[in-house]
């Protein structure tokens, strides 16, 4: 995702992505935004071919997104103070993205592709959503696949629904609070096995500095 600014100086967002593939990602994408409407999702401006990709031009969201934040917050606080202003950022983050999930699933749609650099923050924890996906192909990176439902991995007889976003939202929040997956591969399969077989590390038991980290997520 870049940022930019359309011919008369409107700032925007541009997803920008790889044809022949991205053509459908893209337009799917278009579509969903078009057909929901919540103070979460960007406006759609345009969608064009240029060169070997196609751009897809939204509305400017204030922020960064949900994997820049945790990327840059990997280092741990070393005072009670600072761990408990952490603490508190991070369940405002949660409480914010699982706010705006609903508010997104009121309109009938699942987000699909509730990946962290999907998920954009502004200073105030207002909360955009971008990269929604129509519930079918899952993203085959292996970065995806440590997010996937298991709605998304494709072994069950079940469309992508709001409940696979709250999956995901759990993966989301069992990092942001551990500082690491519940399940970590280099393999996509062994990543699929897991989210359906497999119970993750209580996070009490990978963070146990003060305070501690939800038992529950």
């Amino acid at each position: 995702m870049h940022r930019g600014a359309r011919s008369d100086g409107t700032p925007c967002l541009l997803r920008i992505q790889a044809l022949p593939r991205a053509s459908i990602a893209l337009t799917v994408e278009r579509e969903l935004l078009e057909q929901i409407h919540t103070k979460h999702t960007p406006q759609v401006f345009d969608l064009f071919k240029h060169g070997a990709s196609m751009v897809l031009v939204l509305e400017d969201c204030p922020g960064r997104t949900l994997e820049d934040l945790m990327n840059e917050a990997g280092h741990s606080p070393s005072t009670t103070l600072q761990l408990a202003i952490t603490l508190a950022r991070k369940l405002q983050r949660t409480t914010a993205i699982a706010q705006a999930l609903a508010a997104l699933h009121a309109c009938g749609k699942p987000h699909g592709r509730l990946w962290p650099d999907h998920i954009i923050i502004a200073p105030d924890h207002t909360v955009h959503f971008v990269g929604m996906a129509d519930g079918g192909e899952a993203d085959p990176q292996i970065h995806r696949a440590a997010y996937f439902s298991p709605e998304q991995t494709g072994r069950l007889r079940s469309d992508v629904n709001p409940r696979s976003d709250l999956y995901t939202l759990g993966v989301i929040c069992y990092r942001m609070f551990t500082g690491q997956l519940p399940f970590n591969s280099n393999d996509t399969l062994s990543l699929i096995h897991a989210h359906l077989a497999k119970i993750p590390t209580s996070p009490s038991e990978i963070s146990d500095t003060p305070p501690p980290c939800p038992p529950s997520l």
